[in-house]
């Protein structure tokens, strides 16, 4: 059976993402529901950039000084650092786009 032809060897693999980190991108994406269920689920695009660098270092310190601590989502303080990162990236990539 010939296989036919797939030009993205330069792309990036997203399944290998997912299959490398399931238990972090679980917690993100739990993460991720408590804030749209908080507040909307596209809320978050209409907050500054300053709001989202606080919100990491906050919860990046709270990780520090208690690995096992846990946020008022539920989660740990790790999986806010990664979604306010996440956030950080899609706003300032959003913004870059948008020039």
């Amino acid at each position: 059976m010939n296989e036919g032809m797939k030009f993205d060897d330069e792309k990036p693999c997203m399944g290998f993402l997912v299959k490398s980190f399931p238990n972090a991108l679980r917690k993100v994406s739990k993460q991720n529901d408590y804030g749209a269920k908080k507040y909307s689920p596209l809320n978050w695009k209409k907050v500054s950039i300053e709001r989202y660098e606080d919100a990491l270092v906050r919860h990046m310190v709270s990780a520090l000084e208690n690995p096992s601590a846990i946020d008022e989502s539920g989660q740990e303080h790790l999986a806010a650092v990664a979604w306010n990162a996440l956030a950080l990236i899609e706003l300032r990539n959003m913004d870059k786009n948008n020039d």
